[in-house]
């Protein structure tokens, strides 16, 4: 045990010593990179003149509402078949603002933006 405790540091040294140097072409690939990471996006050009910031942006809140609508009746129906009295009330409660916050969501992600 202690022979392998010594090869395990001698071999952790040794490669913790090794220095690897990166090549010129993967220099300027990863530089090329950062470069185009930092330009701001131009998203009326990239999306189009008619493109809708806004309406973009509550686009996420239908897709997670109908998520948590689906969970929601999914887990009642799953989860309700065999409690007592307690766990009943809990578990409703429970759906219940599921259901409320996903109904919600999907409210704020279908109206319309003035």
């Amino acid at each position: 045990m202690i022979a392998y405790g010594i090869v395990w540091i001698v071999l952790v040294q040794v490669i913790c010593s090794l220095r690897f140097v990166p090549r010129e072409q993967s220099r300027h690939t990863v530089q090329a990179f950062f470069e185009k990471m930092d330009r701001p996006v131009d998203v009326k050009k990239e999306m189009g003149a008619d493109y809708d910031l806004r309406s973009a942006d509550l686009s996420a809140f239908k897709i997670l509402g109908v998520v948590m609508v689906i969970i929601s009746v999914l887990m009642g129906s799953f989860f309700l078949t065999e409690m007592s009295g307690r766990e009943v009330t809990i578990t409703l409660i429970a759906l219940g603002s599921n259901l409320v916050l996903g109904l919600g969501m999907l409210y704020l992600g279908t109206r319309k933006q003035t």
